[in-house]
């Protein structure tokens, strides 16, 4: 299955949902993810979620060439 996104979209406008989904990230903190179950691998220990969260969204913003800081 492949997701096509066939109009233009605003890196500015698109990064905000992205910037506040990360805060909520950091606000329910690691322990909330001990044991959490994923749908793809089953559940996961907080290193394993950190991880997944890492690679998949470094994943992304390299497919879409956005600059490293």
């Amino acid at each position: 299955m492949a997701i096509v996104i066939a109009d233009e979209r605003d890196f500015v406008v698109e990064k905000e949902p992205l910037i506040q989904y990360l805060h909520k990230t950091l606000e329910l903190g690691a322990d909330h993810f001990e044991g959490r179950e994923s749908l793809s691998f089953g559940k996961l220990s907080k290193q394993e979620w950190n991880n997944l969260f890492y690679k998949h969204l470094d994943q992304h913003l390299t497919q879409f060439g956005v600059p490293q800081a």
